[in-house]
C-alpha cells in the first residue's frame, strides 16, 4: 500500500505496492497492468506497463518494463530496460541491462551491462556480462560468458562460455561453444559441420569461411565461395596457425591442410592454391600461374636470354659422376650432385676409399664436371678429408681454365697421394664443394 510516496500512477488490479507488507515510499513511479510493480517499497522513477511487469521490484529505481511479465523478477537492479513479453524475466540484480524482444535476456539473473535486441536474444544468459546481441536468437545459448558481440539471426547461437567473441552475419559462429576470442564475419562463417567449435583466437571473414573448425586455433581465413563449408578454410577442422587469403577451402588443388598447421595459402577466385608455404618448408608456386617474362622469378627448362630476361633463368639440378686421375676407386665409391642457376654452377662431390682403392702417385685431377668451366681464371674448391682414427682435415682443390687438380690437405699443403700427408685406408672419405662460372 502507498504511504508517503508522491507523483505515482497506478492503473490495474494489484499494481504499485499492492502487497499489504509493501509500505511504499517510492515516488515518480507508473504502473499499468495487473500485478505491475506489486512489490515496490522505496524504488522511484520506474515505469511498468503490462501484467506482471517489474512485479518483484522493491527498492530498484529508474527501470522501464513494457510487456507481459517483462522484468518480472527484478528486485534491486537499476537502470534496466525490458521491452517485450518475458524480456528480462529472471533478472534480479543485473543492472544496466537492455532487452528488446519477446523472451530476450529471459534467464538473466545477475549479469550486468548486457544488451539484447531481438526475439530470444541472449535468452539463456544468466551471469554473463557486457554482451551485445542484435538479431533473433543471437547468442541464444550464452550462459556465463562475457564480452561477446553478435549481430544477425542466430549469430553465436551455440555459444555457452566462450568469451570475447565477435559474430556478424546470418548464423555466424553458430557452432562456437567454448572457443574464446574468435571473430566470425559473414553468413555461415563458423557455422559448424556437425561439431562444436572449441578452439579460440581465430579470425574468419567471408561466407561459409571456417565452417568446419573444431579445435583449430589462431587461424586467419579471408574469402568466400558462397557454398556451405566451401568458403576460405571451410574444410579445416583441427589445423592451427594457418593463414588463407582467398576461397581455398583447405583441401583443394592437391593441397590438403585440414588438420595441418602453420600454412600460408594464397588462392585464386575458384579456391585453387596459387602460392603456398609452410613453416620449415619451401615456397610452392602453381604451374598455371608463373610470372610473365621479365616479371618476378621463374625457372624455365632452358636458357632464354632476352632484353627482359627472367631472373634466375636456366635453373637445373641433378647428379654427375666425377672421374679422378691417378686414383683407382676399386671397391670404393664416388658421388656427385649439382645445382645450376644461369651461368653459376655449384657442385658437391667426393669419394669413399675402399680396401682395394689406391693412389698411383702424381697429380690427381678431377674431370667429368657437369658443365664446362670458364676458360680463364682460377677456381678453388673447399675440401674436407676424413682419416679414420685421426679425424677431419681441411683442404682445397685448385684448378685453372677447364681442369681441376691438386687435391691438397692442410698441414704442409702436400699433394694427396699414397703417403702425403697420411696413408689412405678403407673408409677414409673426401667431400668437396665447388662453385664456378660456365662460359658465356
Amino acid at each position: 500500500k502507498l504511504t508517503t510516496g508522491n507523483q505515482n500512477t497506478a492503473v490495474g488490479i494489484s499494481s504499485l505496492g499492492w502487497n499489504a507488507s509493501a509500505a511504499t515510499t517510492g515516488s515518480y513511479n507508473a504502473a499499468f497492468g495487473q500485478g505491475a510493480l506489486t512489490a515496490l517499497t522505496s524504488g522511484s522513477s520506474n515505469v511498468a506497463v503490462g501484467s506482471g511487469s517489474l512485479q518483484a521490484n522493491t527498492t530498484a529505481s529508474n527501470n522501464t518494463a513494457v510487456g507481459y511479465q517483462a522484468g518480472y523478477s527484478n528486485t534491486t537492479s537499476s537502470y534496466t530496460t525490458f521491452i517485450g513479453q518475458g524480456a528480462g524475466y529472471a533478472n534480479t540484480t543485473g543492472g544496466n541491462a537492455l532487452a528488446v524482444g519477446a523472451l530476450s535476456l529471459y534467464a538473466n539473473t545477475t549479469g550486468t551491462d548486457n544488451s539484447a535486441i531481438g526475439t530470444e536474444a541472449l535468452r539463456a544468459n544468466t551471469t554473463g556480462g557486457n554482451n551485445t546481441a542484435l538479431g533473433r536468437q543471437a547468442l541464444y545459448s550464452n550462459t556465463t560468458a562475457s564480452n561477446n558481440t553478435a549481430v544477425g539471426y542466430q549469430a553465436g547461437y551455440d555459444n555457452t562460455t566462450g568469451a570475447g567473441g565477435v559474430a556478424f552475419g546470418y548464423q555466424a559462429a553458430l557452432a562456437n561453444t567454448t572457443g574464446n576470442y574468435n571473430i566470425f564475419i559473414g553468413a555461415f562463417a563458423g557455422q559448424g559441420a556437425g561439431s562444436s567449435i572449441t578452439g579460440g583466437n581465430n579470425t574468419v571473414i567471408g561466407t561459409s569461411a571456417g565452417a568446419s573448425l573444431t579445435t583449430g586455433t589462431y587461424n586467419t581465413f579471408v574469402g568466400a565461395a558462397g557454398q556451405v563449408n566451401q568458403g576460405s578454410g571451410g574444410l579445416v577442422t583441427t589445423g592451427s596457425k594457418n593463414t588463407i587469403l582467398g576461397p581455398y577451402n583447405g583441401n583443394q588443388g592437391g593441397l590438403d591442410i585440414r588438420t595441418a598447421s602453420k600454412y600460408i595459402v594464397l588462392s585464386d577466385g575458384d579456391g585453387n592454391p596459387i602460392l603456398s608455404t609452410c613453416y620449415g618448408r619451401s615456397l610452392a608456386i602453381s604451374e598455371t600461374c608463373q610470372p610473365q617474362p621479365g616479371f618476378g622469378i621463374t625457372f624455365p627448362a632452358t636458357q632464354n636470354p632476352s632484353s627482359n630476361a627472367n631472373t634466375l633463368d636456366d635453373y637445373e639440378r641433378g647428379s654427375w659422376t666425377p672421374t679422378f686421375t691417378n686414383l683407382t676407386i676399386g671397391n670404393g665409391s664416388v658421388w656427385g650432385t649439382y645445382v645450376k642457376i644461369g651461368r653459376q654452377v655449384t657442385v658437391n662431390f667426393g669419394f669413399n676409399f675402399g680396401s682395394t682403392s689406391s693412389f698411383s702417385g702424381g697429380i690427381t685431377s678431377i674431370t667429368g664436371l657437369p658443365f664446362a668451366t670458364e676458360t680463364t681464371g682460377q677456381h678453388v674448391a673447399v675440401a674436407s678429408f676424413l682419416k679414420q682414427g685421426s679425424g677431419w682435415y681441411t683442404g682445397s682443390v685448385t684448378g685453372q681454365n677447364t681442369s681441376l687438380q691438386h687435391l691438397s690437405v692442410s698441414g704442409g699443403n702436400s699433394v694427396v697421394g699414397a703417403t702425403n700427408p697420411f696413408t689412405w685406408a678403407a673408409n677414409d672419405y673426401a667431400a668437396i664443394t665447388l662453385t664456378y662460372i660456365t662460359p658465356a
